[in-house]
């Protein structure tokens, strides 16, 4: 014994007791093996199917959809006139320009476009409308657009909301 009292003291590794991080990393090793096999075991060999007449996909040419345009007036006509704000100045089809309001001439305009397009693709094609108007004009004034072109017997129409002036 010594006089001043020293216990001995028995250090492991780094002073921390590993058998439980061991067991459990043993334990991680053996669920992943096994999950991995498991999963292994259940991959099924799949075979996709063949598309057939797909071979001159790329040379189809697609019509590219009937644009209309409902154009809001420049800012500078919005800051002289306030109440042309949300208001539509301009209706386009294609090339044509029509001023808002003139349901019959948008009208005639879509019908012309939908017979041009008949007679140059065929019957069984179906032509695309993309109404494009800016996020500042009202409901109220692309209403009367979507409604001739419902109107025209159009069936696939694509309402764009452009983030700022149409041109």
């Amino acid at each position: 014994m010594s006089v001043h009292g020293h216990r001995r003291h028995h250090h492991t590794a780094g002073g921390i007791n590993l058998t439980g991080l061991i067991d459990v990393t043993f334990q991680l090793i053996i669920f992943f093996v096994l999950a991995g096999t498991f999963a292994a075991a259940e991959r099924m060999d799949l075979t996709p199917p063949t598309l057939e007449g797909t071979e001159h996909l790329a040379d189809l040419k697609l019509p590219a959809p009937l644009v209309v345009q409902v154009a809001p007036y420049p800012p500078e006509r919005i800051a002289e006139a306030d109440i042309l704000r949300g208001a539509a100045s301009i209706w386009r089809v294609g090339a044509a320009e029509l001023p808002p309001g003139d349901t019959a001439g948008l009208l005639a305009a879509l019908r012309r476009a939908r017979e041009a397009f008949a007679a140059r693709a065929g019957d069984g094609a179906a032509l695309e409308v993309e109404v494009r108007a800016d996020r500042s004009i009202l409901y109220s004034q692309v209403e009367p657009v979507l409604a001739c072109v419902a109107q025209a017997g159009f069936e696939r129409v694509h309402y764009v909301a452009m983030g700022s002036e149409v041109h």
